[in-house]
């Protein structure tokens, strides 16, 4: 876990040893960081894996704490350095599981130069057991129940309907 934009000089290091080694880089983040961090990376990175999980700042501030023009300004930065990049949606019960926020967010993707792969991945708790380990608060609903496959299949129709190739990732 992690963002790994959020270390640069780390990363840039770890990078510059992958890359030597000839082993390719997939970055997975949530874009959330200055495009400073994720600029000085791009040449030694072989694609990135950015989540989304909404487009209207007032639900992202209010569930992540964050600024949603940063990923979304960075997803379009992306978009104009012709770097592979492959769309995820994290679908969660409650914040983004609307046919109007699903909507939203998948215009967002379609709207970009290099995304034509987007992976729609259902909640789940995985991340519960890490929280214990650390002592810390695991502060997301208990009773957040699995989204249904009909409003996943759903979501799917509407980003194959933007001519996005999608998979529900589980």
């Amino acid at each position: 876990g992690g963002e790994p934009f959020s270390q640069p000089k780390f990363l840039n290091e770890l990078l510059s040893a992958l890359q030597k080694n000839n082993i390719s880089i997939f970055i997975e983040t949530c874009l959330h960081v200055k495009w400073e961090h994720i600029e000085q990376s791009l040449k030694q990175v072989d694609c990135i894996l950015g989540d989304l999980k909404h487009t209207d700042n007032k639900k992202y501030k209010q569930f992540t704490g964050g600024d949603v023009s940063l990923p979304l300004n960075n997803f379009r930065k992306l978009s104009d350095s012709n770097i592979s990049t492959k769309f995820r949606i994290p679908v969660i019960p409650g914040f983004n599981d609307t046919i109007e926020e699903m909507t939203n967010i998948l215009d967002f993707a379609a709207s970009l130069k290099n995304i034509n792969k987007v992976d729609l991945i259902p909640y789940h708790r995985f991340g519960k057991g890490k929280y214990q380990s650390l002592f810390r608060k695991f502060s997301f609903n208990e009773q957040v129940s699995k989204i249904p496959q009909e409003k996943l299949e759903a979501f799917l129709k509407l980003s194959e309907d933007r001519n996005l190739q999608t998979e529900i990732i589980i």
